[in-house]
């Protein structure tokens, strides 16, 4: 049980930011869990399989949500949906088609970041000073940096970067758009 960390770490909120980041979470809690349970974290954070079970749901659960995107992107492209394998859970099917049907892809995205926060809230229930309550804590940590650098303006700027690396060597080329 980890009831110093725990007791010492933000309290997160999907709405809200935090001073700390992933890797100062990381660097603050090496030192003071053992080495298999740190390796654990950080398997989450670099997207490595890991053979802990609470892992694996959080696995499921993204590989899930992936597909049933997956699923209603490619049907609204007028492809076989079928290709994909259906979640076990029909909230998460809902969710990702109302997520692929908003027109705002900023907006869509934090429906999609939202979504998981509210599972990884669900797995959390139970898990006080454990291990499962660190891997939950470093999991809405990177969803809030990644929500965090979603902005328009960052987005039109890589529209316009890859706008500009495809338009300009048909310039070069004289081919003319």
């Amino acid at each position: 049980m980890y009831y110093y960390i725990v007791a010492t770490l933000p309290f997160l909120s999907f709405s809200g930011t935090t001073e700390t980041d992933v890797q100062g979470f990381l660097a603050f809690v090496r030192s003071m869990l053992p080495e298999k349970d740190f390796q654990v974290l950080d398997s989450v954070f670099r997207g490595e399989a890991s053979s802990h079970p609470f892992v694996a749901r959080t696995r499921v659960f993204s590989s899930e949500f992936d597909r049933e995107l997956a699923r209603y992107r490619a049907q609204g492209m007028g492809r076989d949906p079928n290709q994909y394998n259906q979640a076990s859970d029909a909230r998460i099917g809902e969710k990702a088609r109302q997520c692929v049907a908003m027109e705002n892809p900023l907006e869509a995205e934090t429906e999609v970041m939202r979504f998981t926060w509210e599972f990884l809230d669900g797995l959390e229930a139970g898990h006080f000073f454990d291990l499962e309550r660190l891997v939950v804590h470093l999991l809405k940590l990177m969803l809030l940096e990644r929500k965090n650098k979603l902005t328009e303006e960052r987005g039109t700027a890589r529209y316009t970067e890859s706008y500009q690396n495809i338009t300009k060597p048909l310039e070069d080329a004289e081919i003319g758009i």
